[in-house]
């Protein structure tokens, strides 16, 4: 399966996955159901920037470790016990600690590539993880929806056609 991971422009978070420094990615909720959970060994995981919302990385998931339901105090156990793997800055640190559950990646093929807009539309979003049950959906283009990249897609639009209710309306 194919993830989007959305990081904010100026995290420290590409450029470290870039040059190596960072070798393993968190991600944490509230909830065990979150789509960040859904990883496995072998998927891809592209890296979108928020504020555009195109890729600009391109990474293998070689190791997971999802957490069960944690303590504060546990998850800043486990996430320190990792440190030198997620580089995590102090405001990451207390961010991730406050999720109840927590997911850590250790990422192989870290790459850049070319920018590609991404249709948030075109998967199953949660917070910042995006789910895509196909690469040639991360094109984002008016050809493969009639949607703006970074609109979402209404229920009715399912396979390049309209169906249900609205498509009554629009004949």
């Amino acid at each position: 399966m194919v993830h989007i991971v959305y990081v904010r422009e100026g995290s420290k978070e590409l450029r470290q996955l870039i040059n190596g420094k960072r070798t393993m990615i968190v991600r944490g909720d509230s909830v065990v159901d979150a789509a960040h959970r859904r990883v496995r060994p072998g998927d891809t995981l592209h890296f979108a920037v928020t504020s555009d919302h195109t890729t600009r990385l391109r990474a293998t998931v070689s190791k997971v470790q999802h957490s069960h339901a944690l303590k504060k105090k546990e998850a800043l156990v486990l996430l320190e016990a990792h440190q030198p793997w997620t580089r995590l800055t102090e405001t990451e640190m207390v961010r991730w600690a406050d999720c109840r559950y927590l997911s850590l990646m250790t990422l192989d093929d870290v790459r850049q590539i070319p920018p590609r807009p991404v249709s948030r539309g075109e998967g199953r979003q949660e917070g910042d993880w995006l789910l895509v049950d196909d690469e040639g959906q991360l094109a984002g283009t008016r050809r493969e929806s009639p949607w703006l990249a970074g609109k979402r897609v209404p229920k009715e639009w399912q396979g390049g056609q309209l169906v249900g209710p609205r498509k009554q309306v629009l004949d």
